[in-house]
Protein backbone atom coordinates (compact mmCIF):
# COMPACT_ATOMS: atom_id res chain seq x y z
CA UNK A 1 0.00 0.00 0.00
CA UNK A 2 1.42 3.63 -0.72
CA UNK A 3 1.28 6.42 1.79
CA UNK A 4 1.67 10.26 0.71
CA UNK A 5 0.64 12.10 -2.01
CA UNK A 6 1.27 9.33 -4.66
CA UNK A 7 -1.16 6.00 -5.26
CA UNK A 8 -0.75 3.00 -6.09
CA UNK A 9 -1.52 3.94 -9.91
CA UNK A 10 0.52 6.51 -10.18
CA UNK A 11 3.60 3.73 -9.22
CA UNK A 12 1.76 1.27 -12.14
CA UNK A 13 1.56 5.06 -14.48
CA UNK A 14 5.38 5.36 -13.61
CA UNK A 15 6.47 1.63 -14.65
CA UNK A 16 3.97 2.00 -17.94
CA UNK A 17 5.67 5.11 -18.40
CA UNK A 18 2.36 7.11 -18.68
CA UNK A 19 3.31 9.53 -15.85
CA UNK A 20 3.36 12.96 -17.60
CA UNK A 21 6.61 14.39 -17.73
CA UNK A 22 6.43 17.23 -15.33
CA UNK A 23 5.06 15.20 -12.70
CA UNK A 24 8.01 12.62 -13.17
CA UNK A 25 10.71 14.59 -11.38
CA UNK A 26 9.14 15.22 -7.98
CA UNK A 27 7.42 11.64 -8.05
CA UNK A 28 11.00 10.10 -8.42
CA UNK A 29 12.26 12.66 -5.65
CA UNK A 30 9.41 11.48 -3.30
CA UNK A 31 10.14 7.90 -4.07
CA UNK A 32 14.06 8.74 -3.19
CA UNK A 33 13.07 9.54 0.11
CA UNK A 34 10.61 6.94 0.57
CA UNK A 35 12.59 3.45 0.58
CA UNK A 36 9.28 1.58 1.31
CA UNK A 37 7.47 2.66 -1.93
CA UNK A 38 11.08 1.81 -3.76
CA UNK A 39 10.56 -1.62 -2.44
CA UNK A 40 6.84 -1.59 -3.60
CA UNK A 41 7.53 -0.58 -7.05
CA UNK A 42 10.41 -2.93 -7.26
CA UNK A 43 7.83 -5.30 -6.57
CA UNK A 44 5.30 -4.20 -9.16
CA UNK A 45 8.05 -4.32 -11.46
CA UNK A 46 8.60 -8.18 -10.35
CA UNK A 47 5.53 -9.18 -10.56
CA UNK A 48 5.12 -7.60 -14.46
CA UNK A 49 8.51 -9.61 -15.61
CA UNK A 50 6.76 -12.80 -13.75
CA UNK A 51 3.72 -12.20 -16.14
CA UNK A 52 5.54 -11.26 -19.31
CA UNK A 53 7.58 -14.82 -18.87
CA UNK A 54 4.04 -16.49 -18.50
CA UNK A 55 3.02 -14.54 -21.24
CA UNK A 56 5.18 -15.75 -23.26
CA UNK A 57 5.13 -19.52 -22.12
CA UNK A 58 1.67 -19.30 -22.70
CA UNK A 59 1.69 -17.94 -26.37
CA UNK A 60 4.71 -20.53 -27.56
CA UNK A 61 2.07 -23.41 -27.40
CA UNK A 62 -0.94 -24.08 -28.19
CA UNK A 63 -3.95 -21.99 -27.07
CA UNK A 64 -6.55 -24.00 -24.15
CA UNK A 65 -9.05 -25.57 -25.87
CA UNK A 66 -11.60 -24.21 -23.71
CA UNK A 67 -10.44 -20.69 -24.98
CA UNK A 68 -9.91 -21.76 -28.44
CA UNK A 69 -13.49 -22.75 -29.06
CA UNK A 70 -14.59 -19.95 -27.73
CA UNK A 71 -12.15 -17.81 -30.26
CA UNK A 72 -12.45 -20.15 -33.48
CA UNK A 73 -13.96 -18.99 -36.48
CA UNK A 74 -14.12 -16.78 -38.92
CA UNK A 75 -11.33 -14.58 -37.16
CA UNK A 76 -8.58 -16.40 -38.37
CA UNK A 77 -7.40 -12.66 -40.18
CA UNK A 78 -7.46 -11.25 -36.96
CA UNK A 79 -5.84 -14.06 -35.10
CA UNK A 80 -2.41 -12.58 -33.93
CA UNK A 81 -5.00 -10.07 -31.40
CA UNK A 82 -6.83 -13.04 -30.75
CA UNK A 83 -4.34 -14.94 -29.19
CA UNK A 84 -2.65 -12.05 -27.10
CA UNK A 85 -6.72 -12.00 -25.98
CA UNK A 86 -6.52 -15.97 -25.10
CA UNK A 87 -2.81 -15.33 -23.60
CA UNK A 88 -4.49 -12.58 -21.06
CA UNK A 89 -7.17 -14.69 -19.68
CA UNK A 90 -4.73 -17.55 -19.07
CA UNK A 91 -2.47 -14.77 -17.68
CA UNK A 92 -5.15 -14.23 -15.23
CA UNK A 93 -5.56 -18.06 -14.36
CA UNK A 94 -1.62 -18.11 -13.75
CA UNK A 95 -1.88 -14.96 -11.64
CA UNK A 96 -4.94 -16.57 -9.29
CA UNK A 97 -3.00 -20.03 -8.91
CA UNK A 98 0.10 -18.25 -8.13
CA UNK A 99 -1.58 -16.38 -5.55
CA UNK A 100 -0.27 -12.71 -6.55
CA UNK A 101 -3.25 -11.15 -5.91
CA UNK A 102 -2.68 -9.34 -9.45
CA UNK A 103 -6.27 -7.48 -10.80
CA UNK A 104 -4.59 -5.75 -13.62
CA UNK A 105 -2.14 -5.95 -16.36
CA UNK A 106 -0.61 -4.79 -19.67
CA UNK A 107 0.47 -7.18 -22.29
CA UNK A 108 3.99 -6.00 -23.84
CA UNK A 109 4.04 -3.31 -26.34
CA UNK A 110 0.69 -2.46 -25.66
CA UNK A 111 -0.35 0.83 -23.98
CA UNK A 112 -2.55 0.77 -20.70
CA UNK A 113 -5.08 3.59 -20.82
CA UNK A 114 -6.29 5.82 -18.01
CA UNK A 115 -10.21 5.38 -20.44
CA UNK A 116 -10.19 1.84 -19.38
CA UNK A 117 -10.21 1.95 -15.91
CA UNK A 118 -12.73 5.15 -16.12
CA UNK A 119 -14.95 2.54 -18.57
CA UNK A 120 -14.68 -0.16 -15.65
CA UNK A 121 -15.86 2.27 -12.85
CA UNK A 122 -18.73 3.48 -15.16
CA UNK A 123 -19.71 -0.69 -16.06
CA UNK A 124 -19.58 -1.22 -12.04
CA UNK A 125 -21.72 2.14 -10.78
CA UNK A 126 -24.28 0.76 -14.09
CA UNK A 127 -24.85 -2.65 -13.37
CA UNK A 128 -25.06 -2.12 -9.46
CA UNK A 129 -27.52 0.20 -10.23
CA UNK A 130 -29.71 -0.83 -12.76
CA UNK A 131 -29.22 -5.13 -12.48
CA UNK A 132 -31.40 -5.40 -9.57
CA UNK A 133 -34.07 -3.30 -11.20
CA UNK A 134 -37.60 -5.13 -11.43
CA UNK A 135 -39.96 -3.09 -13.38
CA UNK A 136 -37.66 -1.20 -15.53
CA UNK A 137 -34.00 -3.12 -15.90
CA UNK A 138 -33.59 -1.44 -19.55
CA UNK A 139 -34.93 1.35 -21.74
CA UNK A 140 -35.62 -0.90 -24.84
CA UNK A 141 -36.26 -4.41 -24.91
CA UNK A 142 -35.23 -7.12 -26.79
CA UNK A 143 -38.10 -7.67 -28.37
CA UNK A 144 -36.98 -4.38 -30.12
CA UNK A 145 -33.27 -5.61 -30.71
CA UNK A 146 -33.13 -3.57 -34.26
CA UNK A 147 -34.47 -0.75 -33.08
CA UNK A 148 -32.40 -0.49 -29.87
CA UNK A 149 -29.08 -1.23 -31.68
CA UNK A 150 -29.52 1.29 -34.67
CA UNK A 151 -30.63 3.79 -31.75
CA UNK A 152 -27.25 3.03 -29.58
CA UNK A 153 -25.58 3.13 -32.26
CA UNK A 154 -26.41 6.47 -33.79
CA UNK A 155 -26.13 8.03 -30.52
CA UNK A 156 -22.94 6.96 -30.03
CA UNK A 157 -21.53 7.52 -33.38
CA UNK A 158 -20.05 4.44 -34.39
CA UNK A 159 -21.81 0.91 -35.13
CA UNK A 160 -22.84 -1.22 -32.17
CA UNK A 161 -23.10 -4.64 -32.07
CA UNK A 162 -25.07 -6.38 -29.36
CA UNK A 163 -23.27 -10.17 -29.12
CA UNK A 164 -25.59 -13.19 -29.05
CA UNK A 165 -24.64 -15.06 -25.98
CA UNK A 166 -27.47 -17.18 -26.15
CA UNK A 167 -25.21 -20.44 -26.33
CA UNK A 168 -23.71 -19.70 -23.13
CA UNK A 169 -26.68 -19.56 -21.44
CA UNK A 170 -27.20 -15.52 -20.99
CA UNK A 171 -30.18 -13.92 -22.86
CA UNK A 172 -30.16 -10.16 -24.26
CA UNK A 173 -33.42 -8.77 -22.30
CA UNK A 174 -32.59 -5.01 -23.76
CA UNK A 175 -30.60 -2.21 -23.13
CA UNK A 176 -30.73 1.09 -22.33
CA UNK A 177 -28.16 4.80 -23.39
CA UNK A 178 -25.86 6.04 -20.39
CA UNK A 179 -23.60 9.48 -20.15
CA UNK A 180 -20.20 9.37 -21.06
CA UNK A 181 -17.71 11.71 -20.37
CA UNK A 182 -16.91 12.55 -24.04
CA UNK A 183 -19.73 10.84 -25.55
CA UNK A 184 -23.12 8.63 -24.87
CA UNK A 185 -22.12 4.80 -23.36
CA UNK A 186 -24.42 2.44 -23.82
CA UNK A 187 -25.44 -0.99 -21.55
CA UNK A 188 -26.92 -4.11 -22.40
CA UNK A 189 -28.32 -6.88 -20.53
CA UNK A 190 -28.19 -10.00 -20.03
CA UNK A 191 -30.32 -12.98 -17.89
CA UNK A 192 -29.84 -16.64 -17.16
CA UNK A 193 -32.65 -19.26 -16.64
CA UNK A 194 -31.91 -18.50 -12.88
CA UNK A 195 -32.17 -14.74 -13.13
CA UNK A 196 -28.31 -13.67 -12.84
CA UNK A 197 -27.92 -10.86 -14.56
CA UNK A 198 -24.72 -9.56 -16.26
CA UNK A 199 -24.41 -6.41 -18.38
CA UNK A 200 -22.42 -5.23 -21.14
CA UNK A 201 -21.02 -1.44 -20.73
CA UNK A 202 -19.84 0.01 -24.33
CA UNK A 203 -18.16 3.61 -24.02
CA UNK A 204 -16.03 5.42 -26.40
CA UNK A 205 -12.52 5.19 -27.04
CA UNK A 206 -11.81 8.23 -29.14
CA UNK A 207 -8.19 7.52 -29.68
CA UNK A 208 -8.77 4.00 -30.88
CA UNK A 209 -6.25 2.77 -27.86
CA UNK A 210 -6.05 -0.95 -27.61
CA UNK A 211 -5.10 -2.39 -23.54
CA UNK A 212 -4.98 -5.67 -22.39
CA UNK A 213 -7.97 -7.87 -20.76
CA UNK A 214 -8.09 -6.30 -17.28
CA UNK A 215 -9.72 -7.13 -14.06
CA UNK A 216 -11.62 -5.61 -11.40
CA UNK A 217 -14.15 -5.97 -8.67
CA UNK A 218 -16.43 -4.27 -6.38
CA UNK A 219 -17.86 -6.46 -3.21
CA UNK A 220 -19.20 -9.57 -5.32
CA UNK A 221 -19.21 -8.15 -9.00
CA UNK A 222 -16.65 -8.53 -10.58
CA UNK A 223 -15.66 -6.06 -14.15
CA UNK A 224 -13.77 -8.09 -16.82
CA UNK A 225 -12.78 -5.03 -19.35
CA UNK A 226 -10.74 -3.84 -22.08
CA UNK A 227 -10.46 -1.14 -25.28
CA UNK A 228 -10.08 -1.75 -28.91
CA UNK A 229 -10.71 0.18 -31.83
CA UNK A 230 -13.67 2.88 -31.27
CA UNK A 231 -15.05 1.37 -27.76
CA UNK A 232 -13.95 0.41 -24.43
CA UNK A 233 -15.68 -2.49 -22.96
CA UNK A 234 -16.91 -3.64 -19.82
CA UNK A 235 -19.01 -6.73 -19.18
CA UNK A 236 -19.90 -6.92 -15.19
CA UNK A 237 -21.98 -9.54 -13.26
CA UNK A 238 -21.90 -11.53 -9.72
CA UNK A 239 -20.51 -14.35 -11.21
CA UNK A 240 -17.20 -16.44 -10.50
CA UNK A 241 -14.32 -15.52 -12.20
CA UNK A 242 -14.25 -18.16 -15.12
CA UNK A 243 -17.75 -18.04 -15.72
CA UNK A 244 -17.30 -14.25 -16.36
CA UNK A 245 -14.59 -14.99 -18.40
CA UNK A 246 -15.95 -17.20 -20.39
CA UNK A 247 -18.36 -14.67 -21.24
CA UNK A 248 -15.94 -11.80 -21.88
CA UNK A 249 -14.48 -14.40 -24.47
CA UNK A 250 -17.55 -14.64 -26.22
CA UNK A 251 -17.99 -10.72 -26.38
CA UNK A 252 -14.89 -10.02 -28.00
CA UNK A 253 -15.47 -12.94 -30.60
CA UNK A 254 -18.42 -11.36 -31.63
CA UNK A 255 -16.40 -7.69 -31.70
CA UNK A 256 -14.13 -8.81 -34.32
CA UNK A 257 -16.28 -11.05 -36.16
CA UNK A 258 -19.62 -8.72 -36.10
CA UNK A 259 -20.87 -10.79 -39.67
CA UNK A 260 -21.25 -13.76 -37.32
CA UNK A 261 -24.04 -12.18 -35.06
Amino acid sequence: MTSGPYSAADLHAYLDGEMPAQKRAAFEEWLAANPDQRRLLGDFEADRQRLRDALEAATAGPVPERIESALAGGAKQRSRHIRQAAAAVLIFALGAAAGWGVSEFSLPGVPAAVTATATAERALTAHLVYAAEVLHPVEVGSDQKTHLVNWLSKRMGHRLIAPDLEAAGMKLIGGRLLPGDEAAAAQLMYEDASGKRVTLYVGSNPQNRQTAFRLAKRGSVRTFYWLDGPFGYALAGDLEEDRLLELAQLVYRAMVNPAEQ
